[in-house]
């Protein structure tokens, strides 16, 4: 609880930007916009990216000024942050995988190369989030 009221701007921040994301989703979703917007699905997954990595480069912020965790390496800071967002896109989807086995007329997984996409874009926008989190809340 400590750590809640410590760091309480980090931590909207760590919960809002996903919540966003995943609210955007089911708009997009609800309002048809994956299926009337060319790059809608690119947009979310890249964005997704970007937000996920701001999240899990404040969350390491926090567990290294706890002394949780040491300093890193830039280099390796970004391996790391990265890392857990490439575990969250896979994550998601094998949850859009589910979600098609058990909703079969909701088709959100129409092919490997949209998979393949969706991933890409997420790395992607994750790299962004990175140098966004460098340039906000690393020391120069």
């Amino acid at each position: 609880m400590k750590l809640l009221s410590k760091y309480k701007k980090e931590w909207m921040i760590i919960v809002l930007l996903p919540v966003l994301i995943l609210f955007l989703d089911q708009i997009g979703g609800r309002a048809g916009l994956y299926q009337t917007i060319v790059r809608f699905d690119e947009f979310m997954h890249f964005g997704g990216g970007i937000t996920i990595a701001v999240s899990y480069f404040l969350l390491i912020k926090i567990a290294q000024k706890e002394k949780l965790i040491g300093e890193m390496n830039m280099w390796i800071y970004f391996a790391f942050v990265i890392s857990l967002v490439a575990l969250t896109a896979v994550t998601w989807e094998f949850y859009e995988y589910i979600l098609d086995v058990v909703l079969p007329s909701h088709v959100r997984q129409p092919s490997i190369k949209d998979t393949m996409g969706d991933l890409l874009m997420g790395l992607l926008g994750g790299s962004l989030g990175f140098l966004i989190g460098k340039s906000k809340w690393l020391k120069k």
